[in-house]
Parts: structure tokens; sequence; C-alpha cells
């Protein structure tokens, strides 16, 4: 298994079994886990724009900043994992609304969906209140 660890401005993304082929732009498939979490100065996630897939698990948790997902725009799939498969967490200025569009441009619904103490507005509680 391959890991991969990238360091952008004080950001930590932890992707474990990425395909990492020294492409410039990075890689399309996480393999298993992407998880970003508890990057304060953390605005949002356009270097990963042309991800398209998620192995096991998506974690976005306690980035305070973060206030849009536009940068997972090219996010298809979420797969299935012994873990909550997609959890977006404590990001205490993004709208749950975005939880709910990220979602909604997923080919398949993740397993388990875990979205909580992000900025209420209309969509919470995410997913029941999504468009």
């Amino acid at each position: 298994m391959r890991y991969f660890l990238m360091m952008v401005l004080a950001t930590v993304l932890v992707c474990t079994g990425c395909d990492d082929d020294d492409r410039e732009g990075g890689f399309t498939s996480t393999g298993e886990i992407l998880s970003i979490h508890h990057n304060d100065s953390l605005l949002n996630l356009d270097g990963l724009s042309i991800v398209a897939s998620v192995g096991e698990y998506l974690a976005i948790n306690g980035n305070i900043a973060l206030t849009n997902l536009n940068g997972l725009g090219a996010l298809t799939s979420v797969g299935i994992s012994a873990y909550n498969d997609f959890t977006v967490s404590g990001n205490t200025l993004l709208p749950d609304c975005e939880v709910c569009v990220l979602l909604g441009q997923l080919s398949t619904a993740p397993g388990e969906i875990v979205v909580d103490n992000n900025l209420d507005d209309a969509c919470t509680p995410v997913p029941a209140n999504c468009p």
C-alpha cells in the first residue's frame, strides 16, 4: 500500500492508497481514504479539482475557515468502508447546503453519512433536508 502526503500552505491532506502517478495536476483517485482535517487556515479545496473518486472513506472535519466544497466538483464516487463512509463535521463556516451539493453529484450514495456541526442553513440537517 502506498501513502501520499501533500503539504499546501500548512494544510495536511492524508491520502492512503493514492494514485500518485507524478502527473502535473495531482491524482484523480484516492484508492482508499481522503481525510482533510483541522486545518485552521484552509479556505477551499481547489487543489483537489481533478479527484473523481475516493475508494472507501471521505472525511472533512474541523476546518474552521472552509466555506465551500467547490474544489471537489469532479468527485462522483465515495466507496463503502467499515468507517463512516462520508463525514463532514465541525467546519464552522461551511454551509450544510454545500454538503448537499456534494452528495448530489455522487453517482452512488455512500453507506453511512455523518454531517454535523457545520454552518446551519436551509439544508440542516443533512441529508434529510437536501433539495
